[in-house]
């Protein structure tokens, strides 16, 4: 077994102190396995997947205890790793922001920002939120996709951007109007959330020379319609940062 697997494993059991001992051994681990993962997305992934079962699954002091485990093999891998590269991407173009973000765990989130804030890459931090994976999604979209309100919050605290587009020329709010035949009320939440941030977004064409706005009519969601045209008018733009890293 290699050590790059050996490692992988550890973290998807959720042995803390295998991976704090498989870290810690004198050898250079592969960079990526056949996936082009390298083991931060690997960490992020099995942390990420351990922590959600284990808020399916356990008792309320089971998932408490489950959830911290989780984010302690995170930090054991960011601290223990040399030279973590956090805009490494997979054979999808995903950094291991894009991969948190389509799980329900937002501390897994905020650790990997504050991980940058406190090295000497901070500067990076725009281009490391709005990265873009191979459909040119970032990781508020795929936030927005899965509905989790609570990391859609913490990447807007961080400034991320509401009106970056994919390759569809879709922003995350196209992705919330698209989805009324499962509506839900925490899209309105998420909605409100991304027009309070950067209200530029309701103007924002997809591929289709369509609004968000134009979408929710021609879907005939007349709620959605109701809440993009209280917003009308506003314009409050985010300050302008530095280049998005596609």
């Amino acid at each position: 077994m290699s050590a790059f697997t050996e490692l992988r494993d550890a973290i998807q059991k959720g042995d803390v102190q295998d991976v704090k001992l498989l870290l810690a051994k004198p050898y250079l681990l592969p960079v990526t396995d056949t996936e082009c993962s390298t083991i931060l997305h690997e960490a992020v992934l099995g942390v990420t997947s351990l922590a959600q079962s284990s808020y399916r699954n356990a008792s309320s002091a089971g998932v408490t205890s489950a959830a911290f485990g989780a984010i302690d093999i995170l930090g054991e891998v960011l601290i223990r790793s040399d030279n973590v590269d956090m805009l490494a991407r997979n054979q999808w173009n995903e950094t291991a922001l894009h991969i948190a973000s389509t799980f329900f765990h937002p501390g897994v989130m905020e650790l990997l920002i504050s991980y940058l804030l406190k090295t000497n890459t901070e500067h990076r931090l725009p281009a490391y939120l709005d990265c873009k994976d191979c459909n040119g999604n970032t990781a508020l979209f795929w936030a927005c996709f899965t509905r989790n309100v609570e990391v859609v919050k913490l990447l807007l605290r961080f400034n991320a951007s509401s009106i970056s587009k994919n390759l569809c020329g879709d922003t995350a709010l196209h992705e919330v109007a698209g989805i009324s035949k499962t509506r839900m009320n925490i899209d309105f939440e998420i909605a409100h959330l991304l027009i309070d941030h950067d209200a530029r977004v309701l103007d924002m064409k997809n591929a289709e020379s369509l609004t968000p706005v134009e979408c929710a009519v021609n879907d005939n969601d007349t709620s959605m319609v109701d809440l993009f045209r209280q917003h009308t008018g506003t314009r409050k733009a985010r300050p302008v940062g530095p280049e998005v890293v596609n």
